[in-house]
């Protein structure tokens, strides 16, 4: 199975903490989230920010085919602040890394597009690690590297964000969230390792650390390094919120510029996603287990899936009070993503002085104009029905908004 429908756990759905929500000042203010604001040196129109999602529309080398051009522009017309590409949009996938420098016109049309809009535009930079392939178990296990496998991935990422630079993105966001590389190294649970990338919280951020320590020194003081992570995930002995704000104070001291709040792991199951039902019919068309399996194999896991994967609640808010937390001890921006649906409920965030900016990624799949349509109408709510198709779709072809139903 795909990652986000690991079949590590099942039994009952799981809850995310948010009972800060209970307790928020001044519900009838309004906040003006449509104002232009900045992040560092970066202007942004808004406080709205596209959060990586991933599409996977591109060719052999790398390139952004139409259809995911047209949907960037669809994008960029609807009202977002800032634009944070998918890992896997752009060629740029450390594990599948597919840029060549002969291609370089090719790539820059990207960032032209987001420019010619007056958008900032930052590459997410991922390496996939032990969650490589969709479900391969065996791949880039941080307790197994070498210490000179490290060092190697490390100077990739810095060799990638530099490339990155050159393009004319703005930025760019080291993906340390969702049971990735970087994130592996950070989670307790996960890192295992004894010497000196293991073990105490500065250990086990020592990759990240010289990453961003690296990539400073050779792009810079102007081009902007962000991170996405975990504020919790749920594994015994995992990343949990007072952890993840020691590891967002050490991302500050390290010259990250803007945080990115998410939560949950691949083997975790739909903990980074959440669905209203799972998505049996998606997972039995496109995962890979049952591709070449006859309808009586597909009948038989139809009945066992609701007992090995695992869901989890709410599916509204589930990052916020987390956010909360870990801003109240940081100075720089924090990005919030996570079942944000409606102008209330973005209100609130910021009510809360829970996060600085809101991201959106489903929402923005089924309604590339959603920010513009908020602003006109305050009381509209995302039309998405949180299915899980586009996630799943991945295993075998491009994402796209499915609202529920197998394409014909």
């Amino acid at each position: 199975l795909p990652p986000m429908a690991g079949c590590n756990g099942g039994g009952p759905a799981a809850t995310s903490d948010t009972s800060c929500l209970r307790n928020i000042p001044n519900r009838d203010v309004q906040m003006n989230v449509f104002a232009p604001a900045s992040i560092g040196k970066m202007r942004l129109k808004n406080r709205f920010v596209r959060s990586a999602t991933t599409i996977h529309d591109i060719d052999e080398r790398g390139l952004v085919g139409p259809g995911l051009m047209n949907t960037y522009e669809q994008m960029a017309e609807g009202g977002v602040g800032c634009f944070i590409t998918g890992m896997k949009d752009g060629g740029m996938l450390l594990n599948d890394f597919r840029y060549k420098d002969e291609n370089r016109e090719e790539f820059k049309k990207v960032p032209d597009l987001f420019h010619r809009h007056n958008i900032p535009v930052v590459q997410q930079i991922s390496h996939e690690g032990s969650q490589e392939g969709f479900g391969n178990p065996s791949g880039f296990q941080v307790t197994k590297l070498t210490p000179g496998q490290i060092e190697s991935i490390i100077d990739q990422f810095v060799d990638t964000n530099t490339k990155c630079q050159k393009l004319g993105f703005d930025g760019v966001q080291m993906h340390c969230a969702h049971g990735y590389l970087l994130s592996e190294f950070l989670n307790p649970s996960l890192n295992k390792r004894t010497d000196d990338w293991g073990g105490s919280t500065e250990k086990r951020f020592r990759a990240v650390r010289d990453i961003f320590q690296k990539t400073r020194n050779r792009v810079g003081p102007d081009f902007a390094l962000w991170a996405k992570f975990n504020a919790y995930d749920f594994q015994d002995g995992g990343m949990g919120v007072e952890e993840a704000t020691n590891i967002a104070v050490m991302l500050q001291e390290v010259g990250c510029e803007c945080i990115e709040d998410s939560s949950g792991i691949a083997i975790d199951g739909f903990a980074t996603i959440r669905v209203r039902e799972l998505p049996t019919e998606a997972i039995l068309e496109w995962s890979s287990m049952t591709q070449g399996k006859g309808d009586l194999t597909k009948k038989a896991l139809s009945w066992v899936l609701p007992f090995m994967v695992k869901t989890y609640a709410p599916l509204e808010n589930f990052n916020v009070c987390q956010a909360k937390q870990i801003k109240e001890n940081v100075d720089i921006p924090v990005i919030v993503v996570g079942g944000l649906r409606n102008m209330n409920d973005i209100n609130n965030v910021f009510l809360l002085r829970a996060a600085d900016f809101v991201s959106l990624g489903r929402p923005l799949l089924t309604e590339p104009g959603f920010v513009n349509k908020l602003k006109d109408d305050p009381a509209r709510k995302s039309q998405c029905i949180e299915c899980g198709y586009c996630i799943i779709s991945l295993a075998r072809i491009p994402a796209e908004c499915f609202m529920g139903t197998l394409p014909s």
